[in-house]
């Protein structure tokens, strides 16, 4: 059997582009940011949407959400919007770091909670639910 110049090519050429394919999720993979939706400094016992923006090709499995190294969500990235979306309620004033990792890569962001109004534990649910805002939906 004869081998062709283009064969032994050909060849090469298709070890060099398994080899990158193999090796992109690793160089290429990417949590590209976290971001807490909240028009202010957030306020404990109230619920905020934590967005991870994902580079969707590499990140196809679940995202994992931590406060403070405690994980409160995982969710699913959405193809078609390049981000994964979680609910998170603040249990404590203070600076808190919000991790979101995937299997490949994480990515984190530090935000301060503040506490919630007085009077929201002098006059219980009904004070607690008027100083935090309208609650986000996924």
């Amino acid at each position: 059997m004869r081998k062709t110049k283009a064969g032994v090519g050909l060849t090469a050429f298709g070890a060099i582009a398994a080899a990158a394919v193999l090796a992109a999720p690793e160089a290429g993979a990417a949590i590209t940011g976290v971001t807490v939706a909240s028009n202010g400094a957030p306020i404990v016992g109230c619920q905020y949407k934590v967005v991870a923006s994902v580079d969707v090709l590499s990140e196809l499995t679940s995202i994992t959400f931590y406060d403070n190294g405690v994980q409160f969500a995982t969710a699913t990235p959405q193809i078609a919007f390049s981000q994964a979306v979680a609910l998170w309620s603040p249990a404590t004033a203070g600076t808190h770091t919000i991790l979101a990792k995937g299997i490949i890569s994480s990515n984190q962001t530090q935000v301060t909670v503040n506490a919630q109004n007085p009077l929201a534990s002098a006059f219980g649910a009904l004070s607690s639910n008027l100083s935090c805002p309208i609650s986000p939906t996924i």
